[in-house]
């Protein structure tokens, strides 16, 4: 491989000393040593000591270092420069996308991150290539990492794409700097790239030994995208062969309905109407109306059980999914498969995905709404419009499916925004001088809102008749709820309007895995170990996600019934924390014996939980824990089958 390396000698005592003992790692194709050795010259912050490393492909770089054979090059050097607690950076600069007249603006950006005298990382490139040979080059845990570039990577934010590697450092990011140059990946580029970060990188530090102490390791990546397409073809299996539950028929006349007032443009009123005592006008229901329609365009009669049944867990997969890329943007590629793994062994949640169209959906669409709104707010006050669109369509889907969904996060918005203010202002000062910004991302927040209501609207008929006047009557109905059920809680017989405060909070500690309730808990103790300035707010949206809702439920919520299947939506945000705790008892050890062990540790503590899916499937949904003493000891005490799923095994 051709490489060179060359202290910079520059002429005389008129250099300027601002950045001591620096090392450049230069990438070009275009360009050869000599050529990238003159334009450094001509920066009078660079010393003589400054040490100059050309390799004319960044893929060459993680290999070279990972097979050890620059043994007296960057890694020795490198080493050498950290052991100096004063200013040692690292500058990696792609020369192919960094015109020459650009690098001494380049130098005068990066002195203000280097005089900090602070171990320092500074990239200027958008190619994912190079962050390989970055992440693999020996610099400990880093302190600070400053990144210029112009286009975003597609996987994630390239600011949570860094931060996978330095899960410790501070980053900055200069986005489009105008210091780099880009062209837009192609499809099969883009496709070529995301082979090489989930399968070729995983397989190759296989081989040279794995990742450094301070990266999570790329073979859960690997492990990450497996799990999710295995799961995906056991979760649509086993949907085949779930029961009907109590409530399939009623959704789908109203969905009937729905077409007919589409159909008809209007005129045709069923879908608008009550009948009977249940107001099913009241719900948007888009899934089921979605469901009804395509079966009706490829002629499947309405009640093919099988094809709705194998959609529905499609969209529970899809929220397993949504939550995890949440853990992923809080943790890491192995925080995010601890969550996807620990969310589809929850035996409620997998069994709801089954057939659940109300609960389930609702749950996939706020887990995408809080996905996609985390890089939304980081970019407040400006709008990034891809963001914004995104965040106006996860409010839509919300609101598609149930009123109080939509209502629901458009509340998460509002309080997500404080948040993000509060931590960009960072003090109280901070939050009086910076006053106007919050008017403004007060202002986009809104209007976010404001766009998502009324793309929702256009999937409700009740709401297309009256968009303000009939959303203010289902709220007002909602939370008047006139039908009344019987229900048996603590062994006895309770109207469903007359239920102890508890009845929610009760139900979720006698259902949910006591694993993931511990690893909840622990998570408060352990968030020192995972949390920082960098994944702060994610991490408060999640923690915001679980405790709103909860308190709504204890305190406002008068009538109950069906167990805590309404408010099943706050449960992936729950394991979110669990994994989070699981995540720092990771990280509270180096050696790898001991997190092997971790691993060990997890199905045995699930192994309730797990042999229940084993031994009943396909009633999951009926799962209680060892709090209660299992199904058997919450019999004749709780509701066991409130959606009727098991009268076929009953007949």
């Amino acid at each position: 491989m051709a490489r060179s390396k060359k202290n910079i000698k520059q002429g005389g005592a008129q250099a300027r000393k601002v950045i001591r003992k620096l090392s450049i790692i230069a990438f070009s194709r275009s360009h050869d040593f000599d050529s990238i050795t003159a334009q450094l010259k001509s920066v009078d912050a660079i010393k003589a000591s400054t040490t100059l490393y050309y390799f004319p492909e960044m893929k060459e770089l993680p290999e070279e270092i990972q097979s050890g054979s620059l043994k007296s090059t960057i890694v020795s050097d490198w080493r050498k420069s950290i052991s100096n607690p004063e200013d040692n950076p690292l500058l990696i600069i792609d020369f192919d996308k960094v015109e020459a007249d650009q690098i001494p603006v380049l130098f005068e950006k990066q002195k203000v991150v280097f005089k900090e005298k602070k171990r320092c990382l500074a990239v200027c490139s958008d190619r994912s290539d190079c962050l390989e040979g970055m992440a693999l080059v020996p610099v400990g845990d880093l302190e600070k990492l400053h990144i210029d570039f112009s286009v975003a990577e597609p996987l994630l934010s390239l600011e949570e794409y860094y931060r996978l590697y330095f899960p410790h450092a501070l980053i900055q990011i200069s986005e489009n700097s105008g210091l780099v140059t880009s062209v837009k990946p192609k499809v099969t580029e883009r496709l070529s790239a995301f082979f090489n970060w989930f399968v070729k990188s995983p397989f190759r530090s296989f081989k040279t030994g794995g990742a450094l102490k301070y990266a999570d390791s790329p073979g859960y990546r690997l492990l990450f995208l497996v799990t999710l397409v295995f799961s995906f073809f056991l979760i649509t299996h086993l949907s085949q062969n779930a029961g009907i539950s109590g409530d399939e028929y009623r959704y789908i006349d109203q969905a009937s309905n729905v077409y007919d007032y589409y159909a008809s443009f209007g005129k045709d009123k069923s879908a608008v109407s009550q009948t009977g005592i249940d107001p099913q006008h009241y719900n948007a229901q888009s899934f089921d109306n979605i469901l009804y329609t395509v079966q009706k365009w490829i002629g499947l009669e309405a009640d093919a059980f099988g094809f709705r049944h194998f959609w529905n867990s499609v969209v529970g997969w899809l929220a397993m999914l949504f939550t995890a890329l949440i853990a992923l943007r809080i943790g890491g590629y192995r925080m995010a498969l601890l969550t996807f793994i620990l969310l589809f062994i929850s035996p409620r949640f997998l069994g709801h995905s089954y057939n659940n169209h109300r609960d389930i959906p609702m749950a996939a669409s706020v887990v995408f709404f809080v996905m996609v709104a985390i890089p939304y707010l980081k970019a407040l006050p400006k709008i990034h419009w891809k963001y914004f669109i995104w965040v106006a369509l996860g409010i839509a889907w919300a609101y598609s499916l149930r009123l109080g969904g939509g209502v629901l996060v458009m509340g998460y918005l509002l309080a997500f925004s404080g948040l993000a203010y509060l931590i960009h202002a960072g003090s109280l000062s901070g939050v009086i001088k910076n006053f106007s910004k919050a008017l403004v991302m007060l202002g986009n927040t809104l209007l976010a809102c404001l766009v998502g209501f009324g793309l929702g609207v256009l999937t409700w008929p009740y709401a297309l008749e009256g968009p303000v006047a009939n959303s203010l009557e289902v709220l007002k109905a909602s939370a008047e709820l006139g039908v009344s059920l019987r229900q048996v809680f603590e062994g006895e017989q309770i109207w469903s309007n007359n239920m102890p405060w508890y009845y929610t909070g009760k139900w979720m500690l006698i259902t949910i895995p006591t694993f993931i309730i511990a690893g909840f808990f622990f998570s408060f103790l352990m968030a020192k170990k995972v949390v920082n300035k960098q994944n702060l707010l994610p991490y408060l949206m999640v923690l915001t996600a679980v405790v709103l809702p909860l308190i709504y439920a204890l305190v406002f919520v008068n009538t109950h019934y069906g167990g805590w299947r309404h408010f099943i939506f706050v449960y992936p945000f729950i394991v979110i924390l669990a994994a989070l705790g699981v995540e720092g008892v990771f990280r509270m050890f180096e050696k790898k014996k001991l997190k092997n062990l971790i691993w060990l540790a997890i199905p045995i503590f699930m192994f309730q939980p797990i042999s229940f899916i084993v031994k009943n499937h396909p009633l999951e949904y009926l799962y209680f824990n060892e709090l209660i003493g299992g199904t058997k000891g919450a019999h004749g005490y709780f509701e066991i089958d409130y959606s009727l799923n098991s009268l076929q095994q009953a007949s």
